[in-house]
C-alpha cells in the first residue's frame, strides 16, 4: 500500500487531510458478514500482522479528488478480488430481479441520447458483475458484452475478459458503461484512458459513482470496498485528464441495489478531437458538501426525492400526515 500522497486523477502532490479513522483487527469479530470478509482482506492480505491501522481521508489540493492514505495499489486490489472469489463473497445487497430490471431501465434512459432508434450498437459493461444492468440494452436490440471476474454472466451478454488488460486491443464499442466501478479502482484516470481507447468513432463513455463526500469525511465500516470519492468537479477532471470531452457531468440520484435512491455523480463523454487542457476541479464542491448549508441540504433532498414536487410529497407523507394523525388520535 502507498503511504505517500500522489493524486491518481491529476498527478498533484499537495493534499489536505479531511479526517482520520482507525480500524482494528478486533473489529472483525463484531462486524456483519459483508464487512467481516473485507476487514479480513485488510488485515490478512493488505496489512498482514497489523493489529490496527489509521486511514486518513485526503483531498488533492489541485483537483479535489478524495482518497484514503495509505492507499491500495493495483496489486492489493487484484489480491482483494482473488480472495473474495476464493471465499465466495458477494456484494451482500440481496438485489431482487425487479430492482435489477428497474436499475437497467434507469441506466438505459440515462444514456438514451447516445442511441439511434434504428441502430444496434455494441455496448460494453465494464465491471458489471454478471451483466444484469444490460437487460434493457438487450431488450432494445443492442449487443452487450462484459469485462469482469464474474464467471457466469446473464444470458445474452458475452463475457470478453476478466480485466481491461486482457481485453483485446482491437475491441471497439459504441457505448462503454462503468456504473459504480471507478470508485473501486487504483488508477481511475488510467482506467478511463483505457476505456476511451476501446470507444468506436462517435462512441460514448458513461460513468456513475456514488457521491459520498457529504457532511463528514468519506469513511465506511471497512476501507476496502471504496477507495475513490468523487464530486462533480473531480470526476469531470478525471475525464479531461483521460483525454475525454465531457458532454455532461452532474449530481443526480440513482437506484441502489437495495431499492433506495442514493446521490451519485454521473458523467458522459467521448474521445476529444483535439488535445484537452484539464482545468476542472472539485475543491469547492468538496468543501460545500462536507459542510452543507440549509440550501444545499434542501437541494440534495430534492434530488433524492425526484425534484421539488417529490420533496413536498415526501415531506407531507413523512412529517405532516403523521403529525395530523397524532393530533387526531389525541383529540
Amino acid at each position: 500500500m502507498k503511504s505517500t500522497f500522489a493524486c491518481e486523477v491529476c498527478g498533484g502532490k499537495q493534499s489536505m487531510t479531511l479526517g482520520t479513522r482507525r480500524y482494528a483487527a478486533a473489529d472483525v469479530a463484531r462486524a456483519d458478514a459483508y464487512q467481516r470478509v473485507r476487514l479480513r482482506v485488510l488485515f490478512e492480505k493488505w496489512c498482514p500482522g497489523t493489529a490496527d491501522i489509521v486511514f486518513a481521508a485526503v483531498m488533492c489540493s489541485t483537483c479535489g479528488f478524495v482518497s484514503h492514505l495509505p492507499r491500495a495499489e493495483p496489486g492489493d486490489l487484484a489480491a482483494k478480488y482473488r480472495t473474495l472469489l476464493e471465499w465466495g463473497s458477494d456484494y451482500g445487497t440481496g438485489e431482487t430481479d425487479d430492482v435489477a430490471r428497474a436499475r437497467s431501465k434507469e441506466l438505459y434512459a440515462a444514456v438514451g441520447t447516445a442511441f439511434e432508434a434504428d441502430s444496434s450498437l455494441r455496448v460494453l459493461d465494464y465491471g458489471g458483475g454478471d451483466g444484469r444492468l444490460m437487460h434493457a440494452f438487450r431488450a432494445g436490440g443492442h449487443r452487450t458484452f462484459l469485462v469482469d471476474y464474474q464467471e457466469r454472466p446473464v444470458a445474452g451478454t458475452e463475457k470478453l475478459s476478466d480485466t481491461l488488460e486482457t481485453l483485446p486491443a482491437a475491441a471497439r464499442f459504441d457505448l462503454v458503461v462503468a456504473s459504480h466501478v471507478v470508485e473501486h479502482v487504483a488508477e481511475p484516470t488510467a482506467v478511463l484512458r483505457r476505456l476511451a481507447h476501446h470507444l468506436a468513432d462517435g462512441g460514448r463513455l458513461f460513468v456513475e459513482v456514488p457521491m459520498e463526500c457529504w457532511g463528514r469525511p468519506p469513511f465506511h465500516d471497512e476501507p476496502v470496498t471504496h477507495i475513490n470519492f468523487f464530486v462533480p468537479g473531480s470526476l469531470r477532471r478525471c475525464f479531461e485528464e483521460a483525454g475525454l470531452e465531457v458532454a455532461s457531468c452532474r449530481l443526480t440520484r440513482s437506484l441502489h441495489p437495495t431499492g433506495v435512491f442514493m446521490l451519485v455523480v454521473r458523467a458522459i463523454g467521448h474521445r476529444a478531437r483535439w488535445p484537452v487542457t484539464p482545468t476542472a476541479n472539485g475543491v469547492a464542491d468538496v468543501g460545500a458538501f462536507l459542510r452543507p448549508t440549509l440550501r444545499q441540504r434542501i437541494r440534495c433532498r430534492a434530488i433524492l426525492t425526484g425534484g421539488l414536487v417529490g420533496l413536498l410529497s415526501h415531506t407531507i407523507r413523512t412529517r405532516v400526515a403523521p403529525s395530523i394523525e397524532r393530533d387526531s388520535n389525541a383529540s
